[in-house]
């Protein structure tokens, strides 16, 4: 039988996890942005992503451009290879001494402290530079670290500088500092679900109609956005780039927050943190939710995790944002759970 139903946390959310790899890029249905009738729409590149911004009404123009400069605000704060931004400033001092947060980055690393603990430290924003590192020399050797020695040398970087105990906050959570020096954060796929949702509070006082804000398979949409509902959808792992269900609002609903992330379209280049070995599975995630920077969190360590330790996540009683999952693994075991306040699942007719 194809499903079977699951009971968990909160709030709602939907994930679907595909499987297989392509050497292919997809071009996922979130992705396919289009000028629809009455709206504007605009695209621009930060954190290494490209962000949409569309809206519908008779400020539309002036949100879209809002929003766009908002992306920008985020990507001047939390762009790492930015000299000037203040993640690659916290990255050359951390190790001196106290650095003092904005409220924004503030904000993120209290999201990326909170998933680091209920995940187990799958999720943690000190391994992305041991991972580049494992990635480049996979890309050069075609080994993606099969060879003993070099896989000797990231695990003692893994033990020495991957933990989210090497950041120190003060009493308040105002400062922060590194515990030793080698140390670096990194919060790019957090980071945009944080742009995604300062935008679309900028979006939602202008254009109060209706808004897509989307990035790097991280969206919010409200209102007249709800009728572009090919782009949010759960994808079929049989036909990637096509829609298995699509997600439909219930009456009442004004907006949602979705987040997207997968392992198929990376095969050999997602590690653990607190291993350093690579992920084996193939699987794609898109939750449902309210927050995007936590629903963002929430589906990369989904990626992380195994088939057997991706539901018991999801499932945590004090899990926030979880209370129904759609969940397809390699095996094509599939399982889904009730997901409302917020939405409805409706298959698609062939």
């Amino acid at each position: 039988m194809r499903f079977s139903l699951l009971k968990s946390g909160f709030l709602s959310v939907l994930l679907s996890l595909g499987w297989g790899c392509s050497s292919v890029p997809v071009l996922h249905p979130w992705e396919k942005a289009r000028k629809a009738p009455g709206s504007e729409v605009k695209r621009i590149r930060a954190l290494g992503r490209i962000f949409t911004c569309q809206a519908w009404g008779a400020r539309a123009k002036e949100a879209v451009e809002s929003c766009l400069l908002e992306v920008k605000r985020v990507h001047g704060i939390a762009e790492e290879q930015l000299s000037t931004s203040e993640v690659a400033r916290l990255n050359a001092t951390g190790h001196l001494g106290w650095f003092r947060l904005s409220s924004d980055l503030k904000k993120m690393l209290e999201v990326a402290r909170a998933m680091g603990v209920r995940s187990g430290g799958a999720f943690d924003v000190t391994f992305a530079p041991i991972a580049s590192e494992m990635e480049r020399y996979g890309d050069q050797a075609g080994l993606y670290g099969e060879n003993r020695e070099f896989m000797a040398k990231i695990g003692t970087a893994v033990k020495d500088q991957v933990g989210m105990r090497h950041l120190l906050f003060d009493e308040k959570g105002q400062a922060v500092k590194f515990s030793r020096l080698g140390v670096r954060v990194v919060l790019k796929g957090l980071a945009r679900g944080y742009a995604v949702e300062q935008a679309a509070q900028k979006m939602e006082s202008l254009a109060p109609e209706g808004w897509i804000v989307e990035g790097g398979g991280v969206m919010s949409i409200a209102g007249r956005g709800f009728g572009e509902s090919s782009r949010f959808c759960v994808e079929d792992p049989d036909h990637l780039g096509a829609c298995l269900f699509r997600v439909q609002p219930n009456p009442g609903v004004y907006r949602l927050a979705l987040a997207h992330a997968s392992s198929y379209d990376r095969p050999g280049k997602i590690y653990h943190p607190k291993t350093g070995e690579r992920v084996a599975h193939y699987m794609s995630a898109t939750l449902v939710g309210e927050s995007p920077p936590w629903l963002q969190a929430a589906s990369t360590t989904v990626s992380i995790l195994d088939e057997m330790a991706a539901p018991s996540f999801l499932e945590q009683e004090t899990q926030p944002l979880i209370r129904g999952v759609y969940f397809a693994d390699k095996e094509r075991e599939s399982m889904r759970g009730k997901f409302t306040p917020f939405a409805q699942l409706v298959p698609l007719i062939k």
